[in-house]
């Protein structure tokens, strides 16, 4: 059969870009693991994940160049064994978790994920995998494990799975459609005004080594956040009419103003980019980035600056479908020399992580050690319990 060949979505194409950018790292893989507590029966395990990639087409998305392009199709499934191994501490699942996440990926005409399973002691197996960001993201991530349990609970008490997830061509046909209509002018004429006169990215000052070649290798630092103090940002919150999301957003914004001398910015704010019930159930690469512009009154109260970061935010999103690459594409035709808008990032995450009526597992994303931004301060909220760890 001929191969049928897409463009690459916009969240895609951003991914593609890094990717040129930092080649041969792993700054684009999306990895993580979830042990299933239950005594659990390996082959019907494997063939849960078998099913899963089956069903749901983003995991059979392969690349190549036609042109000198990027574009992408979709192989048909084949069957394919997943690798066991045993472990016998935390310690030891830990480094399997890890070093699954510091595999890369060739890019073209591969397949772009990995799943591998870590059997414990007491008959307990974890899931572990590794994709790329071009077919992956943690929303997609917390859908694959939640598939994985159903699958296997239906295989295991021979009763028929229906599928809860979507087509990928159905997005990427829907952003076709999007790139013709009114509403992408509108966009278009939105971020038009936004980025005009556009300041220099800011970062965070620091003593370094210009000779040394830039590097991806990062670390991250993790915290959570204290239940009494997270009740009174709550409460703050709750009294002023804006989200958790805008006031991090304000205390990140005005130290990054405070340390860089300035009072206008721009933040990189990863967002969700799905924006109806079918994008929510689809397995694929959504995520994109919108770069949020903050200008300063020193004579502002904090509760006023958060509530008006808030209404910016509102508005801003409501503009989310127009593409960073479409951004930076417009800016060039005056400025060629434009790098980026941001080099710093704040994202808040809210991911259904957990679905107890489908089982007892645990879920944790795995870092990578890579990172193409100066600083990003990430902030997870797993299951909308407005409990936050950052």
């Amino acid at each position: 059969m001929e191969k049928k060949f897409y463009e690459l979505t916009n969240s895609q194409k951003n991914i593609w870009n890094t990717e040129m950018f930092f080649k041969n790292t792993n700054v684009n893989n999306v990895s993580g693991a979830s042990i299933i507590k239950e005594n659990i029966n390996i082959e019907l395990l494997k063939a849960a994940i078998n099913k899963l990639v089956e069903l749901n087409d983003s995991f059979r998305i392969h690349l190549t160049l036609l042109d000198g392009k990027p574009v992408q199709f979709f192989t048909d499934y084949k069957p394919f064994d997943i690798e066991v191994i045993d472990v016998s501490s935390d310690e030891e699942f830990l480094n399997a978790k890890e070093s699954l996440a510091q595999e890369t990926f060739e890019v073209l005409n591969s397949s772009l994920f990995k799943f591998k399973l870590a059997r414990f002691l007491n008959g307990y197996v974890a899931v572990m995998f590794n994709s790329h960001h071009l077919i992956c993201d943690s929303w997609s991530s917390a859908i694959i494990i939640q598939e994985i349990v159903k699958i296997y609970h239906s295989i295991l008490n021979n009763e028929p799975y229906v599928c809860d997830t979507y087509s990928y061509v159905d997005s990427i046909n829907d952003e076709i459609k999007y790139e013709k209509s009114s509403r992408y002018e509108k966009d278009k004429a939105f971020w038009s005004d936004t980025l005009s006169n556009i300041p220099e990215p800011v970062t965070i000052p620091h003593s370094y080594n210009k000779t040394i070649t830039p590097s991806t290798k990062a670390n991250r630092i993790a915290y959570n956040i204290d239940q009494d103090l997270m009740q009174k940002i709550n409460k703050f919150c709750k009294d002023n009419s804006i989200s958790n999301f805008a006031f991090f957003m304000s205390i990140y914004s005005l130290y990054i103003a405070n340390v860089s001398n300035v009072t206008d910015l721009i933040l990189g704010t990863p967002i969700l980019n799905r924006t109806n019930f079918r994008e929510k159930h689809t397995i694929g690469m959504f995520v994109t980035t919108i770069p949020f512009r903050i200008k300063f009154d020193i004579l502002e109260k904090f509760t006023d600056f958060s509530v008006n970061n808030n209404i910016n935010l509102v508005t801003t999103f409501r503009h989310q479908k127009y593409s960073y690459s479409d951004m930076m594409e417009d800016l060039r035709e005056n400025n060629y020399n434009i790098p980026n808008l941001y080099n710093v990032a704040i994202s808040y995450q809210i991911t259904k992580a957990l679905e107890s009526s489908i089982g007892d597992y645990d879920t944790t994303w795995t870092f990578n050690y890579n990172a193409s931004n100066d600083l990003s301060i990430h902030l997870y909220d797993w299951n909308d319990t407005r409990k936050v760890n950052g």
